[in-house]
């Protein structure tokens, strides 16, 4: 195992990455390992761009549909849960592809998170104190200071993730896997922003096309709301002010397409940011997924 080199397709939302995965691991006889914080959400599926029953017919995937939208996951358990099945790939002689643009729950993977950590109620209450005492972005402020590279994943509003990795740099960080055995290497997918924003654009719309609010009325009735850690996620949680007439439908749509952006905009301040990838592809195409084919295949 310790030779057998493991790809992990990282880059910005809408560019492309699931779509890349499943090529290559239908050329390489592969299965996905989903490293997204919101497809691990039962019934989030439109907003999620969640792989289809088509998609999951034609590859096998794994840490999608593990939780309801009223529970919580932490990085610790996505690397726990992604260690399970990338051992099950290998021992069933499957390549195992990570894939996904939550680049902190691969960060846990190769370097090693406590998952045993459970929220802390009291922390919680008190850091909601201090954003009330201290106005909107204090919580924010005081994650960048502890950890960089963890608050330019989030949004400065996500309170329940930011609040979680307080949590996590106060009570520190302690290596559970054994993360020497597994060679994880980065595939970057990017392009110019100009065109990623028009992607991401594009893609909401076609989201709202295909019944992203009917999808987020549903989940109200199932009971979810917005305290629901699923229901804070970008696509989800701006109907929340439409519902409330705080904002025209529209502006909610906007606002969607604004937050993607933003999110766009920090995974590749964080990608600049990292060591260099195994390989970089501009513009990935069916050519960029047969060249990385021929890596995997060789390293094999």
């Amino acid at each position: 195992m310790n030779n057998f080199v493991i790809p992990a397709i990282l880059g910005p939302t809408g560019i492309g990455k699931s779509t890349f995965a499943l090529s290559l691991a239908e050329k390489v006889d592969g299965e996905i390992i989903s490293c997204d914080s919101r497809l691990i959400y039962r019934g989030l599926d439109i907003g999620t761009a969640k792989p289809n029953k088509e998609e999951l017919r034609r590859i096998r995937h794994h840490c999608i549909d593990i939780i309801s939208p009223e529970q919580e996951y932490a990085a610790g358990r996505w690397a726990m849960d992604a260690d399970t099945a990338i051992r099950d790939c290998l021992g069933r002689g499957k390549i195992p592809i990570i894939c996904g643009g939550t680049f902190f729950y691969c960060t846990a993977l190769r370097q090693g998170f406590d998952s045993t950590t459970t929220p802390d109620i009291s922390f919680r209450k008190t850091c909601l104190e201090r954003e009330k005492a201290h106005g909107a972005g204090t919580l924010y402020a005081d994650l960048f200071v502890q950890n960089p590279s963890r608050a330019e994943e989030l949004h400065p509003n996500d309170l329940y993730r930011i609040i979680r990795a307080l949590q996590i740099g106060r009570d520190g960080i302690s290596s559970h896997l054994p993360v020497n055995q597994l060679d994880i290497k980065t595939i970057e997918l990017t392009t110019d922003r100009v065109s990623l924003y028009d992607k991401i654009n594009s893609r909401v719309d076609s989201m709202v096309e295909r019944g992203l609010f009917e999808e987020f009325q549903g989940l109200l009735a199932a009971g979810f709301n917005s305290d629901s850690p699923g229901l804070k996620s970008v696509g989800y949680s701006e109907f929340f002010n439409y519902i409330e007439s705080r904002c025209s439908f529209k502006d909610s749509i906007d606002r969607i397409k604004q937050n993607s952006r933003n999110f766009a905009k920090r995974q590749l301040t964080w990608l600049k940011n990292r060591e260099k990838p195994l390989v970089r592809f501009e513009n990935a195409d069916e050519s960029s997924v047969e060249a990385l084919a021929n890596i995997l295949l060789l390293k094999e």
